[in-house]
């Protein structure tokens, strides 16, 4: 099986994995469409199953010659209902419900698995049920008991969310559970890891200290989904690799009408400080159960391509739906349309910034120069991925192809907008490295004899985080090497 490279689109497409694309064709198909990142939502599933689904999107991966990396989503402490066996418990407007905490649930009261409910919520607090479809306001509140009194009708199902948006909850940003997960995500070698419900800059750092006991360091994507989140979204950003803007659970702790400037804040946020950023959440919600989006979809799509997200992703549409492939494949195709028919409008998030250091002036330099030049691509060698995200964070208007030694760095930036990662063989000295360099660009039909490139390097190579070289190069212009070129062809 070989991968034929799709049209040129910078932003980046998540899917979550399920039983609707756990077949191997099917996968190899998503990828093929323009899949880069898997998610694995370590809520629904057991070590044996999600390690299973790992090696299976490794060996697909490779067997289609594209790398794609492997994001493991944490759990979080999400509150939920506890499961009961019968039929939906029915609600009607304006009846009392009753909750018991902490203990097993009598007749007529419904059980929860967050044993500190009755310690945490205040008297006039609501408490939304399903994702808002039930939504109930607390009348009291004594120790293994709390009484709401419901404000619409419905049905409660076992183990759905419950969310409380004005109550401080005092869970601990990473449960017993999380904690488990971490430690087989660090065996697996897992992409990224991202942590739910994250709340402030603590949070993030917690996650760090278990990483760093294992002597590993995974990229965190925080999940912004609380209002707090919101509030502390700068701190959070300083401690995490990127952002996801988890809209499930934001829709129903804020009002649905904030939602979408929140949205266009957090991916703002994200690409001024160069972190990536994912807007998830019902984005191609009806090709769950349907062959196309409705409008609305795919105009949700498009905008958050034109605010500059590194990344959209799917959830239900390819984790249980009928149309796993087809979905990859109209993401791609709304994302490919808007990016090369938009002009400037995608170019705006360009800004005036300062510039802290020497990696940062030469990657800025670089961006323009491509620009300038009329190059064929921006080449960044890069063994941490740095030096790909700093130009990335530039939004430059050439493709960004970043060679790195390291498999683990190249799976990590097929999620950063722009950037098409390559596995490079090490080289001792510069000139060996450009000489590598052109041979494999031609050789997998990257660039041909004569393209003209930026790249972007360090001096002597084996520094890490130390881009300090830009150099405007021809294929094949390097002594030695058989090509078309010939170097009478350079530029006065």
């Amino acid at each position: 099986m070989t991968y034929t490279p799709q049209p040129l689109r910078q932003t980046k497409i998540v899917a979550t994995l399920g039983p609707a694309s756990s077949d191997p064709e099917i996968l190899a198909k998503m990828m093929e469409s323009g899949l880069d990142v898997v998610r694995i939502n370590a809520s629904h599933g057991a070590h044996d199953r999600d390690r299973q689904t790992m090696n299976l999107v490794r060996e697909v991966s490779q067997k289609v010659g594209k790398p794609v990396g492997i994001l493991y989503d944490l759990q979080g402490p999400k509150i939920r209902v506890s499961d009961f066996s019968g039929d939906p418990i029915p609600v009607e407007s304006g009846a009392e419900v009753a909750f018991a905490v902490n203990r097993e649930p009598e007749a007529g009261e419904i059980g929860s698995d967050y044993d500190l409910l009755d310690q945490d919520l205040k008297v006039g607090e609501p408490i939304l049920i399903d994702d808002g479809n039930i939504a109930l306001e607390t009348i009291r509140v004594e120790s293994g008991l709390v009484i709401a009194k419901a404000l619409n009708s419905g049905l409660i199902h076992p183990r759905k969310g419950i969310n409380l948006p004005e109550t401080k909850v005092s869970a601990p940003a990473i449960t017993d559970k999380d904690q488990e997960d971490v430690l087989f995500a660090v065996k697996e070698k897992v992409d990224f890891l991202a942590l739910s419900f994250v709340r402030k800059q603590q949070d993030v750092q917690k996650l760090h200290d278990i990483l760093n006991a294992e002597g590993v360091q995974i990229p965190i994507i925080s999940k912004i989904e609380k209002p707090a989140a919101v509030t502390n979204l700068n701190e959070i950003l300083q401690k995490s690799w990127g952002t996801m803007v988890a809209r499930g659970d934001l829709g129903v702790e804020i009002p649905p009408q904030q939602v979408p400037l929140f949205q266009k804040q957090i991916i703002a946020e994200g690409l001024r400080l160069g972190k990536p950023t994912i807007t998830a959440t019902q984005m191609l919600d009806s090709m769950t159960y349907n062959p196309r989006p409705t409008r609305a979809e795919a105009s949700d799509v498009a905008n958050a391509v034109l605010d500059g997200t590194d990344a959209v992703m799917l959830s239900s549409e390819t984790a249980i739906g009928q149309y796993p492939v087809e979905s990859v494949q109209m993401m791609a195709d709304v994302i490919s349309y808007t990016e090369n028919n938009s002009g400037r409008m995608t170019q705006r998030r360009r800004r005036e910034r300062s510039v802290d250091s020497t990696p940062e002036a030469v990657t800025d330099a670089g961006c323009q120069l491509a620009h300038h030049v009329n190059a064929h691509a921006l080449v960044a060698f890069t063994q941490s991925g740095s030096t790909a995200l700093l130009a990335s964070r530039r939004r430059p208007e050439r493709p960004i192809m970043a060679f790195t030694t390291h498999p683990e760095v190249r799976n990590r930036l097929s999620l950063v907008w722009g950037v098409k990662p390559y596995k490079i063989r090490p080289a001792t000295s510069t000139d060996e490295l450009i000489e590598i360099l052109d041979r494999t660009l031609q050789e997998d039909g990257l660039a041909v004899s004569g393209d003209k490139l930026v790249l972007l390097m360090g001096a002597p190579t084996h520094k890490m985080g130390k881009t300090n070289l830009m150099l405007v190069y021809r294929v094949g212009s390097w002594p030695g090497l058989e090509t078309g070129y010939s170097p009478e062809d350079e530029d006065e």
